[in-house]
């Protein structure tokens, strides 16, 4: 199949945390559209992890032009210019038709459409290849399911703070809240690196001279507690009830402010979900990946 092909190490393309701020700007942003933005970083030639995060949120919001072709049913569909690589199909977008030129041939219609949506189209096993005039960049299939999942989480997250802020107004109850977050992921912060094991060490702020374990609704938020805390991790909302000691409540920050969750309620919603038993269960994890951490540590130490 021809066509453009992914940059030789696209195949290696680290999995890109879209939530670390990105630290690449083009000159003359204010005035560039997103896919003037995408053309700027590829033409940069930038490696680092930063301008790949930068590259990828640009690329979620350009208007990128999509060779279509026909399906097998005869109806209009996306992938009329497509390669593979290492038995992947990699399909082909651009960031302009003059980008597009020397594909004419080959796709005489293109529709215009986000990167999001593309991204959201493609099949699971299918990469997605990203040309303008200067260069190219190749997304490989696990990584775009990362920005895939990135995408969906934040939708959830704005949701999340949506309802949290209607509580804060008193335009909802917080048992509707309550609701949502038991069966949604959080953002906890947290000052120690995330280890994998289950566990994290807690922000605590006081209210009423009772403390809270800081939560947020997204990572945006999160970064209300940068003062205290370097990192933050994402998890299930009900973990979180799950593992709060007796006499302790939850703090939910969003960006524009927070929602108290006192001890007593908490300790209400442990019994009523009968989360206690998975709170045990996920403690007795964590302690198990920390235990057996430190005994490989101790076995490369002999």
């Amino acid at each position: 199949m021809p066509g453009p092909t992914p940059r030789d190490d696209a195949d290696t393309s680290p999995d890109v945390d879209l939530t670390t701020d990105a630290g690449f700007v083009p000159e003359g942003i204010e005035d560039m559209t997103k896919a003037q933005m995408v053309d700027a970083i590829i033409a940069a030639d930038a490696q680092d992890q930063e301008s790949a995060i930068a590259l990828i949120e640009a690329l979620l919001e350009a208007d990128l032009q999509v060779p279509m072709g026909v399906d097998a049913d005869g109806n209009s569909a996306m992938g009329a210019v497509m390669t593979e690589v290492d038995e992947v199909v990699y399909v082909a977008v651009f960031t302009s038709m003059e980008a597009a030129e020397h594909v004419r041939e080959m796709a005489s219609e293109f529709a215009t459409m986000t990167g999001k949506k593309v991204i959201g189209m493609l099949r699971p096993d299918m990469g997605l290849v990203v040309e303008t005039v200067a260069g190219k960049f190749g997304l490989v299939p696990p990584m775009l399911a990362s920005i895939r999942e990135t995408v969906k989480s934040r939708e959830v997250s704005g949701e999340l703070e949506k309802l949290a802020n209607r509580v804060r107004a008193g335009a909802a109850d917080i048992d509707e809240l309550i609701e949502v977050l038991l069966t949604s992921k959080v953002v906890v912060p947290t000052p120690d690196e995330p280890k994998g094991s289950g566990g994290f060490t807690p922000v605590i702020a006081m209210v009423d001279d009772a403390p809270r374990v800081v939560i947020a609704a997204s990572f945006e938020a999160a970064a209300r507690s940068r003062g205290e805390a370097e990192y933050a991790m994402s998890v299930d909302g009900s973990y979180v009830f799950s593992v709060v000691n007796e006499g302790v409540g939850i703090l939910l920050n969003t960006v524009a402010g927070s929602v108290d969750f006192p001890p007593e309620l908490c300790a209400a919603v442990v019994t009523k979900h009968m989360l206690a038993a998975q709170g045990q269960a996920a403690q007795g994890q964590a302690a198990q990946g920390q235990a057996a951490q430190a005994q490989a540590q101790q076995a490369a130490q002999d």
